[in-house]
């Protein structure tokens, strides 16, 4: 889903990037947001242990 490239970077490379492209990473963290809301009630229904272990 793309996370693959962020998670190898480090924390002051994605920070560095976060302050070059604040509007990508607020469009990203909206996007995010938008998904949790519909897939969490989805994971609730189906299986509880998904939405406790999940950590953002």
């Amino acid at each position: 889903m793309g996370n693959e490239s962020v998670s190898e970077m480090s924390s002051e490379e994605y920070i560095e990037l976060s302050q070059l492209f604040p509007t990508i990473d607020r469009n990203k963290k909206r996007a995010e947001t938008r998904i949790m809301s519909i897939t969490t009630p989805l994971l609730r229904s189906t299986n509880n242990t998904l939405v406790t272990d999940y950590k953002p």
